[in-house]
Formats: structure tokens, sequence, C-alpha cells
């Protein structure tokens, strides 16, 4: 005979271990992760000209020593970019490369690649791109 109460604990104690599971798979991403992920938005961002998304991931102390306007303006001219010599030129894809750490996990330095879509001639370039980002209070930001 099958003791009803054990099979119960059991069950109990097998779904505390699959929510635990869960929550260490979902919730706790590492901070290369997480710093990648928002270099690469800030990134697409800038590629697509939205200077308001971007500022968004810029390190709030150069806001402040530099000023929003000043900070827009650099995001604007770096989105603008794309449009040398009056043509615009479209990117299809942002990639991370490398994210590094320094030891005590407060700067990391992002290696990544913007490609373009290929053009009439079919050829395609990557623009290669070195970002340093920093950790204030619990937040990652791009040091722009």
């Amino acid at each position: 005979m099958v003791n009803l109460s054990m099979a119960g604990h059991m069950r109990t104690w097998a779904s505390v271990c699959l929510a635990g599971w869960v929550l260490l798979q979902v919730g706790c991403s590492a901070p290369a992760d997480v710093v990648g992920q928002r270099s690469k938005t800030f990134l697409t961002a800038l590629s697509k000209n939205d200077s308001k998304t971007a500022m968004a991931f810029v390190d709030p102390q150069i806001v402040t020593q530099q000023g929003t306007t000043i900070v827009e303006t650099k995001l604007k001219f770096a989105g603008g970019l794309a449009s040398l010599f009056g043509k615009a030129v479209e990117f299809e894809e942002v990639q991370i490369k490398s994210v590094k750490l320094d030891d005590a996990g407060t700067t990391a330095t992002v290696n990544a690649v913007m490609l373009t879509k290929p053009n009439a001639t079919g050829s395609s370039s990557e623009i290669p791109i070195t970002q340093t980002w920093v950790l204030r209070d619990g937040t990652w930001y791009v040091q722009f």
C-alpha cells in the first residue's frame, strides 16, 4: 500500500524544485548578457536615427555633465552618420561580438558590428563599434 501523504509531499517537492529551476532560468541573466542586450538595443536605435530611445541608455552622469541638449545632438549626429553624402545607409543587423567585464563587474567593454544591407551591387559592409558601459544604481549605461 502506498502512503498517500508521502506521495503528496513528493509532488509538492517536485513542484517547488521545478518552480525554482524556472525562476533561475528566467530571472537571473548574467551581467554580460544584460550589457550585450542593452548595447544591441542602443545601437539599433542609433541605426534608425532614434535619438530619443538611444538617450535612455546614456550614462546619466554624462548627461548631467554635458547637458541633455548636447548629448541629444551627439546622438543625432551619430545616427546621421549613416546618411553620408546624401545617401542613406540602411542597417540590416547589429551583432554583439564580445562583452568583457572588469574585475569589479562595474565596467564592460562591448565589441559589436553593424551590418549594412546589401547595396545595388550586392555588397554590404561591417562597421566595427567598441563601447564602454558602466553600472550605475543597478542599471548598465553606455559612456557616450
